[in-house]
């Protein structure tokens, strides 16, 4: 194999053969996420651009690579070893929706706080989710911090700076 596979084949072998190596050092499930799916992580280095993730996202690769995460969740119910910091998130949903994932999470035998990190770390097509139009909604309006929307320093070397009017101020 080359030193910068080319083919999806070959860049999805190196991501399966990444996350078996980390899979089998039994981490928690936190940190394989961080490693093989996060920005940064092995799958993004691998299909940086959003076509390419979402081709790879469509292999019984990826879907090996799911049921992996699954499973180390699964074993490790608990915190993360590694100490690593939880967020919390507040959805608006309506009622309905809510009393259906209460049921389903009964139905599962889990909570509904693991059914709903379950959902989150599923992939969904881009053409389901909606956009908001006309600004900003929520309770954090802001975009993440600079750091988050950094690019992956291989797209950073193949796309130029933007103009100055265009950069976010500090």
């Amino acid at each position: 194999m080359s030193e910068h596979p080319t083919s999806t084949e070959e860049r999805a072998k190196r991501v399966l053969d990444t996350a078996l190596a980390i899979f089998a050092q039994q981490p928690d499930w936190v940190s394989f996420y961080r490693q093989v799916f996060a920005r940064g992580g092995v799958v993004r280095r691998m299909f940086p651009t959003p076509e390419s993730l979402a081709e790879f996202e469509r292999t019984e690769t990826y879907r090996q690579l799911q049921r992996m995460l699954a499973q180390l969740r699964a074993d490790s119910r608990g915190p993360s070893q590694r100490g690593d910091q939880t967020s919390v998130i507040t959805v608006r949903i309506p009622r309905a929706v809510h009393e259906n994932i209460r049921r389903e999470a009964y139905e599962l035998e889990t909570t509904v706080n693991q059914l709903c990190i379950s959902k989150l770390l599923q992939v969904i097509a881009p053409e389901l989710v909606l956009r908001t139009t006309g600004g900003r909604f929520g309770h954090n309006p802001e975009p993440p911090p600079a750091g988050e929307l950094t690019p992956p320093a291989e797209a950073v070397a193949e796309s130029p700076a933007p103009p100055p009017e265009q950069r976010q101020a500090t």
